[in-house]
């Protein structure tokens, strides 16, 4: 995986934990509307989870947040 990666990797988990903690909700609460592990949750949050297209948009729907991607350079 390339460093530019990591790194949305990295910063698209801190946008998770920021949009998590801002409504008030655990990670188990979150993990739990998803259909997640909350040890899942806990990797996507600190960028170690390879996460799928699919949950980052079910995760963006949950917490209530459009999910923009950026285009391929």
């Amino acid at each position: 995986m390339s460093n530019k990666q990591e790194q949305f990797l990295i910063d698209f988990g801190k946008r998770v934990r920021e949009l998590r903690k801002e409504k008030g909700l655990t990670q188990e609460n979150v993990a739990k509307i998803c259909g997640f592990q909350r040890p899942y949750l806990s990797d996507v949050e600190r960028g170690r989870r390879n996460i799928s297209a699919k949950n980052m948009s079910l995760l963006a729907a949950t917490l209530g947040a459009d999910l923009q991607l950026e285009p391929v350079e």
